[in-house]
């Protein structure tokens, strides 16, 4: 397997994990939270090790390196995948123009709609804002050419995050079963294993889940998996019974908490279909009326009011056009 490894800082490995990748520009500030390790997609590939970590945590992070190595090389949506040429050194020259940061944050948060429904309904970024050549100075137009790069490079990473992660962990943990460990070095797996695998009140652990799931293929299907599925269908097929007896997952959804097996199904298919906010062009209106007008998908889940206005405000600012914002579906009114 070709990769590359380097050996960063506890401060430079927290920096990429929030980036994303090495030198990524970003505009929100890095939080403070524990990082063993960072594996970015890129040919090839790069794991970024904490040179503060133990023998044992290094070995036990590139374990799991090596099962996320073997996943991109075979799945055929991050097979070939490069890291986006949107860093830091590439835009420092424009970095001083007026509303840099707004114009990057807000095309970025357009650029998550990849994919248009169908020829009213079209992405932003991708259809509509990138063949508006007379709207933009020649810096803007640069940059959305660079945005969509980052995006589909990110679109393709959640894609197939809960696999990726499962993957990475199963194959770990029959390295692990291969090593011959001290029982001090046993111990310090067993922590960090807890840590993996630990279950927070609110949101879902992808190792954990994504293990479970990989238990459920046949081993004779498994790289015929790893190839052709994405999130969506591996949930489809092997969130069963048995998986979800053991990870023990609820949900809140419309107005009441439950944990039935069909139910907490449906709402995982539909989560990792829908993780972040999506807008589109309504063209069919924007045509009739002449002015840009949005439809955000407003279901299953809610877009936050605050949310909805932020880009409009920030687009009406950028493009000194107003704009409107729709919800994409309607909502139901009862009497």
């Amino acid at each position: 397997m070709d990769y590359r490894k380097k050996l960063v800082t506890k401060e430079e490995l927290l920096d990429i994990h929030h980036k994303g990748y090495r030198n990524r520009y970003s505009t929100s500030r890095v939080t403070n939270i524990q990082v063993l390790e960072m594996f970015e997609l890129d040919q090839p590939p790069t794991i970024y090790l904490n040179q503060e970590n133990s023998k044992i945590e290094n070995e036990y992070v590139m374990a799991h390196c090596m099962g996320h190595i073997e996943f991109v090389q075979n799945n055929s949506i991050l097979k070939g995948l490069r890291k986006p040429r949107l860093t830091y050194d590439m835009l420092f020259p424009y970095i001083q123009f007026d509303q840099f940061d707004l114009f990057l944050a807000t095309m970025r948060t357009l650029g998550s709609t990849t994919q248009s429904l169908d020829s009213r309904f079209i992405a932003p970024v991708d259809y509509f804002l990138s063949n508006k050549k007379n709207w933009f100075l020649d810096w803007q137009k640069w940059l959305l050419k660079l945005i969509k790069e980052e995006v589909q490079y990110f679109n393709a990473i959640k894609q197939t995050k809960l696999m990726n992660e499962g993957w990475a962990t199963f194959m770990q943990a029959k390295a692990l079963q291969k090593m011959n460990l001290t029982l001090r070095e046993k111990l310090e797996v067993a922590q960090l294993e807890a840590q993996l695998h630990y279950k927070p009140e609110e949101g879902l652990n992808d190792y954990s889940l994504g293990q479970a799931l990989w238990n459920e293929v046949p081993k004779e299907e498994r790289m015929r998996v790893v190839k052709e599925f994405d999130d969506v269908g591996f949930i489809e097929k092997y969130y069963t019974e048995a998986v979800h007896q053991a990870e023990k997952i609820t949900v809140a959804a419309n107005r009441k908490v439950t944990d039935d097996y069909r139910e907490v199904k449906r709402e995982l298919i539909l989560y990792f279909k829908h993780q972040s906010p999506i807008f589109y062009v309504d063209q069919e209106v924007t045509d009739e009326t002449g002015y840009v007008t949005l439809r955000y998908q407003n279901s299953p889940y809610q877009i936050e009011a605050n949310q909805i206005n932020k880009i409009k405000g920030a687009l009406e600012q950028i493009l000194k056009l107003p704009i409107y914002i729709k919800p994409l579906y309607a909502q139901r009114v009862s009497n």
